[in-house]
């Protein structure tokens, strides 16, 4: 992914954003993590495209390389409400995986912002729940946890993220990552991070770069 969200977005966790009909944009994203079988890394490659206003589907594929190696393809599709009271948006979302993680995840998003729509340093608050089901491949189980997250625009060009999700069941603790996210020219956007997705036991280096609309990580 790069985040894609309100003024900036976030990294791990889907966010409530406007996005215009006819839209559309690719993503790669890539990182390690010491998960208990060993290092592994993580890269993803996201395509998404607008519709309608506010309705966005998008497709992906992600590889997890290393001794126990993973594979899997999905769809994902949101639809926001914008423009709620205080300038809030919420947005729906739902996606389906198939291959060595087999499932689906649906996401309740709700961004606030926490300073004026008008202001040059924007900030915004993100927070939702996410619904996760795995009903084959190498991981089977349900769970629901909640996630938050800050975005801020330090300049036109350069914005602030950090987040954090509770542990889910099948993670060695709660997955968490802050960034720094670069808008290079009009299309073109870059994401140097720093993330645990729950399997890690420190940080990890992320890497993330876009153009057109920014695509958030599927997990």
């Amino acid at each position: 992914m790069t985040p894609r969200s309100g003024a900036t977005g976030l990294i791990l966790n889907p966010t409530a954003s406007h996005t215009h009909r006819n839209s559309g944009g690719l993503a790669f994203s890539y990182f390690t993590d010491e998960a208990p079988m060993g290092q592994r890394t993580f890269r993803s490659f996201n395509g998404a495209f607008s519709p309608l206003p506010d309705l966005e589907v998008s497709a992906f594929r992600a590889e997890w390389a290393g001794p126990v190696k993973l594979d899997t393809n999905g769809v994902y599709i949101r639809y926001t409400w914008p423009s709620l009271r205080g300038g809030s948006t919420l947005a729906v979302g739902a996606g389906l995986y198939q291959g060595d993680l087999d499932g689906w995840a649906a996401h309740l998003m709700l961004n606030q912002p926490l300073t004026p729509q008008q202001a040059r340093r924007r900030v915004d608050l993100h927070t939702g729940l996410a619904w996760t089901t795995w009903r084959g491949g190498r991981f089977r189980g349900e769970d629901v946890v909640p996630f938050i997250g800050v975005s801020g625009k330090v300049t036109d060009r350069l914005s602030l993220n950090a987040e954090v999700r509770a542990k889910e069941d099948w993670a060695l603790k709660n997955a968490h990552a802050f960034g720094v996210h670069l808008t290079l020219g009009k299309q073109w956007h870059v994401t140097l991070g720093m993330v645990n997705t729950g399997f890690s036991k420190t940080l990890r280096p992320y890497v993330g770069i876009s153009w057109g609309i920014s695509v958030f990580m599927p997990r």
